[in-house]
């Protein structure tokens, strides 16, 4: 990449799975399996690292702790979306004229190698509960390479500015005083089940796989959308619509805040997903999120 200006440090990053991870989608009462993204917004990257700072820096960390972190996260801070990564292919998805690839494979065989599920039930005196069958699917955290079983990774960008927090960017993390608040991160669903733990491998200066252009605003002009972009009427487009939503403790967009979990519902808005094709498609500026806007 060309043109980084001296306010931005641009790192490539990238995690090792050491559980599943599950990245939900919208809630649904009336179903019993629960499908997993096959990549992680860049929101759950600021929710995760919003966590790790705040409670590196405070003892016994409060509310305010968190919102003020979060806050100073999406000011300095850009998170791209996180991709599946096996050591060398990027999983990207891309609708091409033949369907939905990633990084070369089509759905079924990308599922085939990173995606599986598991099954759960509640159970009262050693009875299953009636109603209580639930389908969980995840990316694994390991996964088959001709021979050999490896481990499943994740990449993706984060740009800084100013370096908040003092923060001292090194080769193997990023550290706040003797912290590095990249070392270990909880991400997604299911944590209370083991799920979503991640572990740093490496950090790149520069050497994004996306195709980037930084000035005041980080633009992104790959053919293919790398993370949500708000619909509008005015698009054509070959890919897909989702409704984005969520709970949280804090909406940054309306400043609502709440001190229980999920206490704030995010405004459902349509957006066109990772991997959508954009005719006509010029650069778009990327969001403290992740997601894109033109």
């Amino acid at each position: 990449m060309q043109g980084l200006i001296e306010m931005w440090h641009e790192l490539t990053v990238t995690f090792q799975l050491r559980s599943p991870l599950h990245i939900g989608y919208l809630p649904s009462r009336s179903s019993i399996f629960s499908p997993t993204r096959y990549y992680v917004p860049g929101r759950t990257l600021w929710g995760a690292l919003t966590r790790s700072i705040t409670e590196s820096i405070h003892g016994q960390p409060g509310g305010d702790d968190y919102r003020s972190t979060g806050k100073k996260l999406r000011e300095d801070f850009r998170f791209s979306y996180f991709y599946v990564h096996d050591g060398r292919t990027y999983y990207l998805p891309e609708y091409r004229d033949d369907g939905l690839m990633y990084g070369g494979l089509d759905r079924y065989e990308f599922e085939g190698r990173f995606i599986a599920s598991t099954v759960s039930t509640a159970l009262r005196g050693g009875v299953a509960l009636k109603g209580s069958l639930h389908e969980t699917e995840y990316i694994n955290s390991m996964f088959h390479d001709s021979e050999k079983v490896e481990r499943t990774r994740i990449m993706g960008c984060i740009w800084i500015k100013n370096r908040p927090f003092d923060l001292e960017i090194q080769k193997d993390g990023m550290f706040i005083g003797d912290i590095n608040i990249l070392d270990e991160l909880t991400l997604g669903g299911e944590s209370k089940y083991g799920f979503g733990k991640v572990v740093l491998e490496s950090i790149r200066i520069g050497r994004t796989p996306f195709r980037v252009h930084v000035s005041e605003d980080i633009q992104i002009s790959d053919e293919f959308l790398r993370g949500h972009m708000r619909y509008t009427h005015d698009l054509k487009f070959t890919g897909d619509l989702e409704l984005l939503s969520g709970r949280a403790y804090f909406d940054p967009e309306s400043q609502r805040s709440s001190e229980k979990p999920g206490g704030v519902i995010i405004k459902p808005e349509y957006y066109l997903t990772p991997g959508t094709r954009i005719e006509d498609h010029k650069e778009a500026t990327l969001l403290w999120d992740g997601t894109l806007v033109r």
